[in-house]
């Protein structure tokens, strides 16, 4: 076929088309190799972008020796003398881009040469009509015109096959197909890209290699230049935008040619209006200087905005475009981050509220964004709410915030612990919806939970006719809001179920789903509470709440304890406050706290407790139901440090806060314990009325704490009378799965039976609690104790010592005659460790500071036997 064209007595022109990176520079190099070949004189030149208003730019290529600029008749001239006397090929590669000096001169040489050469141009279509030169040109010329087509995908597959191994050529030929369309030079520099690391390109969504990148930048450099800035623009907006944005970003006759031949136009980078592949895209965002990327998405975010788009799209170009020099765009970026907040995406609302309050003027516009940011920022950090609240206290004061922004300030106010300033902005919000003769229920509800919350200061210090509109407007509300608590009759599951479903777009519900769990955790519907759980997790996050997920994990570790999983509720408490600091908890703060001393206390990780016990909370939280269960669980742990009196004082602390409330907040359960260290300081008979009371008082459902009551009441009984206390206790611990109560009552009920010489029924008993608290690493049985035996005599009951407990009498006497504490344990069917306790107290009350003085002690003192019991041999042998 070139034989034929050099031959060709008319002035001949071969047309080699095809888009940008179609192989051009490849065609073009074999067709000069064939023509070397067969004699002629061959002459390449390649065009250029940058010299295309340079006079005969290409002409000089094509000429061996300087051309003076401008000097066509010696270009020709020079061009002539190779074509003189043998066939010549004069090739220009991207002809498309070729001066328009050089185009007249290659014009005139196929017309005006004595021996006709062979014109090769080889271009790539634009999207304008060829300029008037080269159509001259052409129209002159034999033209044999020659598409250059997009590689077949056998092709790729042998390329691929010739440059990696036979597996990851199979897995990459679908990648390579999408992302190139078959254009050479993409498919040549993504092949190359996979052989050095498929890493590289590792899918879809991974990141381009330096061969693609390379490739896509020189294709965009060889493009319209209006084509290129079209494709980039493509890159930075992301999303496809709809025709209405792109008609006021480009052109309508590039829109035309480019959705008529996107490809073809576009180095392949193009199909239709869209760029073919996400791997091409970032190949052509990784080209952009930092100042073009934001230049090109400020003029998106205009477009967008002209052409109403959603306010969330028109955000991320203001926030890409670096500065917000426009009228419009702090109102687009509130309303982007409103949008993305009750929608779950919770970075990109702080993302967008961040940067408009900070180019926002004080006034309402002001306290709109800092309230919503303040919203959004507690989800992720409760304690980044702290540094708004001066700004929303002002605004409402000033009368800037609305009903919602002014009940959203409030919940942090009552969160972080100040209620004293939320009641003061409910005086002034309730004065301006007075004024204005409107209402909202999201206000009375939030004043319904401050008044609930803080009866001290909310309940107190809001004025009557507040009360009584607020009751007003919250009977029409949804039952879930209405109540704090189930009423009679109702179930605290249906009051959870509507607070989850609002929960995420209304923060107010929080508090309501916080309390319908604790309910179902106060009736011990473990099961329920679980569920209940795993769902608002699941919630939290989807809407990437991190302080309801710590919330969440809190409320597991307390049924995690409830269940005796000691190592898990203390995993779960420690994984709560990672998730959100100590600081961010506010008042909330005990909850987790309570649960993790107490399940540190069973554990007997005692260093610990300590300082979980000295971690500062807030003030207000003592006011408050949580912090009730705070002084409550204070008050167990003090009791297992051995410190009885400052034990008695919170729980009857507790007792007299819970007097506030009409039911018990949350199920906090004190007399029981109050019982235990009021037994510690020699106080028997308030204990036993103490426990009494607690048993009188707990609904029938709640086994758990009826089973702890029993076993504080039976504590205060004579040892002979504990039995069936104990059995009962055991019982409703088996009932309702608590593991740690089911151990200590067989441990108590082992002391029980071998008060009254049941040995064998001792020895059961003890093995069987053992059992269960290794299982779950209760502390007391953990250290080392000493199992009763069937065949060893128990020995009888002692004479009390005055000052001293029963207990504490025998385990002094056995201590005094010198026995281990591991044989005062067997002795007396108890373990090691509480023997150290009993001795503990003993060395305290007596003064004595060794076994040595303690036997002096007891032999100075008068002792007296204890009703029904017989045996005072202990005393006996230390008076002998």
């Amino acid at each position: 076929m070139l034989e034929r064209y050099l031959a060709s007595p008319r002035p001949t022109v071969l047309l080699l088309s095809g888009a940008v990176g179609a192989g051009h520079t490849a065609a073009v190099q074999a067709l000069a190799i064939h023509a070397r070949a067969a004699g002629a004189a061959v002459r390449v030149a390649s065009a250029a972008r940058s010299e295309q208003l340079l006079d005969l730019g290409v002409v000089r290529q094509l000429v061996p020796t300087p051309v003076p600029i401008s000097d066509e008749e010696t270009a020709l001239h020079r061009l002539s003398d190779d074509c003189a006397d043998r066939p010549a090929v004069f090739i220009v590669d991207d002809a498309q881009l070729t001066d328009r000096a050089s185009v007249r001169v290659l014009r005139r040489l196929i017309t005006e040469a004595g021996r006709q050469p062979l014109v090769v141009l080889a271009d790539s279509p634009g999207v304008t009509p060829r300029p008037v030169e080269e159509r001259r040109l052409l129209a002159v010329a034999e033209v044999h015109a020659r598409r250059l087509l997009p590689a077949t995908t056998t092709a790729v597959a042998g390329l691929l096959a010739d440059r990696c191994p036979p597996r990851l050529a199979r897995a990459a030929l679908p990648l390579v197909v999408r992302v190139t369309g078959g254009n050479q030079a993409l498919v040549a520099a993504l092949v190359e890209d996979i052989a050095a690391g498929p890493a590289t390109t590792a899918g879809e969504a991974g990141a381009p290699g330096d061969s693609l990148r390379d490739a896509v930048q020189a294709g965009l450099h060889r493009c319209d230049p209006a084509v290129a800035e079209l494709v980039e623009i493509l890159a930075v907006a992301g999303t496809a935008p709809d025709s209405a944005v792109l008609d006021r970003l480009s052109d309508p006759g590039v829109l035309a040619a480019v959705r008529e031949r996107g490809a073809a136009v576009s180095a392949g980078l193009l199909r239709g209006d869209r760029i073919r592949h996400p791997l091409l895209a970032r190949a052509v965002l990784d080209g952009l200087a930092v100042e073009r990327r934001a230049a090109l998405h400020r003029r998106l975010a205009v477009a967008l905005h002209e052409a109403g788009a959603r306010p969330e799209d028109q955000a991320r170009h203001l926030l890409g475009g670096g500065r917000l020099d426009v009228p419009w765009s702090v109102q687009v970026l509130h309303a982007a981050g409103e949008r993305h907040l009750d929608e779950g995406r919770t970075d990109e609302a702080l993302s967008c509220l961040r940067q408009a309050a900070q180019h926002c003027l004080p006034g309402r516009m002001r306290a709109k964004v800092v309230s919503t940011l303040a919203r959004a920022e507690w989800r992720q950090d409760a304690r980044a709410v702290v540094r708004h609240l001066p700004v929303l206290t002002q605004a409402v004061r000033d009368g800037h915030a609305s009903p919602v922004a002014t009940a959203s300030t409030l919940r942090h106010l009552m969160w972080h612990g100040r209620p004293e300033e939320a009641v003061e902005l409910a005086g002034h919000a309730v004065r301006r919806l007075d004024a204005e003769q409107c209402t909202t229920e999201e206000l009375m509800v939030t004043l319904r939970w401050l008044s609930y919350l803080y009866p001290g200061t909310g309940r107190a210090a809001l004025p009557a006719p507040v009360l009584r509109r607020m009751r007003k407007v919250l009977r029409g509300t949804r039952p879930h809001r209405r109540s704090v608590r189930p009423g009679p009759g109702e179930s605290p599951a249906g009051g959870l179920a509507g607070a989850l479903h609002s929960l995420g777009t209304e923060e107010a519900d929080l508090w309501a789903a916080f309390w319908a769990l604790t309910g179902l955790l106060q009736d011990e519907r473990l099961e329920e509470t679980e569920q209940s759980c795993a769902r608002l997790a699941e919630l939290a996050e989807r809407r990437q709440n991190t302080t309801v997920a710590a919330l969440v994990s809190a409320m597991r570790a307390i049924i995690a304890l409830s269940r005796g999983d000691l190592r898990g509720a203390d995993q779960l408490t420690e994984h709560a406050l990672s998730t959100l600091p100590v600081p961010g908890w506010g008042i909330v703060v005990g909850l987790p706290l309570a649960v993790r001393a107490q399940a540190l206390t069973l554990l007997g990780r005692t260093s610990e407790v300590r300082a979980i016990l000295r971690t500062p909370v807030p003030a207000a939280m003592a006011e408050t139901p949580i912090g009730l269960a705070h002084l409550a669980a204070q008050g167990r742990c003090l009791l297992a440090l051995d410190r009885p009196a400052e034990a008695l004082w919170a729980l009857e602390r507790c007792g007299e806060l819970a007097r506030r409330w009409p039911a018990r907040p949350g199920g906090v359960r004190w007399r029981a314990d109050a019982a235990r260290a009021c037994l510690e300081l020699d106080r028997p008979r308030v204990a036993a009325r103490l426990a009494r009371q607690e048993l009188q008082l707990l609904p029938g459902g709640q086994r758990r704490a009826r089973s702890s009551a029993l076993r504080a009441l039976a504590a205060t009984m004579r040892p002979d009378e504990r039995v069936p206390a104990l059995r009962e206790a055991l019982c409703l611990a088996r009932q309702c799965g608590d593991a740690v109560g089911v151990a200590q009552s067989s441990f108590e009920l082992a002391d029980a039976y071998g008060s009254r010489h049941e040995a064998g029924l001792a020895r059961q008993a003890y093995e069987a609690a053992a059992t269960i608290a290794r299982q779950i690493g209760l502390a007391d049985p953990g250290r080392t104790a000493t199992a009763p035996s069937a065949t060893k005599p128990t020995d009888p009951a002692v004479a009390m010592v005055p000052g001293l407990t029963l207990a504490e009498s025998r385990v002094a006497a056995l201590a005094a005659l010198g026995h281990s504490n591991r044989d005062i344990g067997g002795r007396l069917f108890i373990t090691v460790s509480t023997v150290e306790q009993h001795l503990t107290r003993v060395y305290r009350k007596l003064g004595a500071s060794d076994r040595a003085d303690l036997t002096a002690r007891i032999r100075s003192r008068q002792a007296t036997t204890a009703p029904a019991d017989n045996d005072s041999v202990y005393v006996a042998a230390l008076r002998a």
